[in-house]
């Protein structure tokens, strides 16, 4: 496996670099030349701090698995390419801060689902996107500029 990610499967278009100096060498921190879909598998829980944040090169979708339950400080931040809708599962009760900061590609309504307990600041600051943002009332915690990305116009 490559950099000890069995869970994760990504297509690799000819060379790929990957940020060096990494605390943990299960990341893939910086990615540049990747290609397809990343599709989480159901045997993940988490997705830890910083996993997949600037890789790029990204022109498939995002699955995150209904098994994971936390999506780590800036785990996708700068991460673009990305098509479709950007789904995040029912099993998701916190998204750190910066999770999604200044990804792009994805459309689609945003749905932020109603056992999600924290979204953490700037979670989808600079995101682009096109359709509707829904936000469950339940959610008890929303950090400073959580949607800034998201929210265009509140006229």
């Amino acid at each position: 496996s490559l950099f000890g990610l069995a869970h994760f499967l990504v297509t690799f278009a000819g060379s790929v670099l990957c940020g060096t100096g990494s605390r943990d060498n299960r990341r893939l921190r910086d990615c540049k030349g990747l290609m397809g879909n990343l599709i989480i598998p159901d045997s993940v829980t988490d997705i830890n701090p910083s996993t997949f944040c600037g890789c790029s090169g990204f022109t498939g979708s995002l699955t995150i698995p209904d098994s994971v339950t936390n999506i780590g400080y800036m785990a996708f931040s700068g991460c673009n390419g990305f098509t479709g809708s950007l789904i995040i599962p029912d099993s998701v009760t916190s998204i750190g801060s910066y999770a999604f900061f200044c990804c792009d590609g994805f459309t689609g309504d945003q749905i932020i689902p109603s056992n999600v307990k924290k979204v953490g600041k700037s979670a989808f600051d600079c995101q682009g996107f096109d359709g509707t943002l829904l936000i469950a009332a339940s959610i008890e915690d929303i950090e400073a500029g959580a949607f800034k990305g998201l929210i265009h116009d509140m006229n």
